[in-house]
């Protein structure tokens, strides 16, 4: 050990004299930065590896949550979808359908390729019922005299 020892200590010196001068020239070549770097990546190799494989799982988790919540999305908009065509939507249910479908469309931009665009014919309708002015009152509640409903629920409505 100490025949390498007595080999690599004047190599290292070398280098150290030579660097110092090489980092104070014009000419700015650094070769303790690059002999840094290399024993850099060589001590920390495995630690990056390990961060790949890291990096691929949160990821994955990622793209799992966010299909979750694409799948609520789409289940909360056929839901509403089903109460437009029976009962109607009041003004805050069609506000939380755009508020959904701006989520979603985050997402199929986020996914072009996997998040297909068959809720563009439910958005669409909910939409023009919107822009029809079809929108439930329901502020008055089961004694109002234009009211069709004394219990509003997903399923339908009972009426009077």
């Amino acid at each position: 050990m100490s025949e390498l020892t007595n080999i690599l200590k004047p190599l290292f010196t070398i280098l150290a004299s030579l660097g110092i001068i090489i980092e104070i020239s014009p000419i700015k070549i650094s070769p303790l930065k690059i002999v840094g770097g290399w024993i850099g990546n060589i001590v920390n190799h495995n630690m990056i590896e390990k961060l790949d494989v890291l990096d691929a799982k949160v990821n994955k988790l990622e793209k799992a949550t966010d299909f979750k919540d694409i799948y609520d999305i789409k289940n909360t908009l056929s839901n509403y979808h089903v109460m437009l065509a029976t009962v109607g939507l009041d003004e805050n249910q069609y506000r939380r359908c755009f508020e959904l479908e701006d989520k979603y469309k985050t997402y199929k931009n986020k996914y072009p390729n996997e998040v297909n665009g068959h809720m563009e014919a439910m958005i669409e309708t909910i939409h023009d019922n919107y822009n029809k002015g079809n929108i439930l009152n329901i502020s008055g509640g089961p004694n109002e005299k234009n009211s069709k409903c004394t219990n509003i629920n997903l399923w339908g409505c009972n009426k009077i």
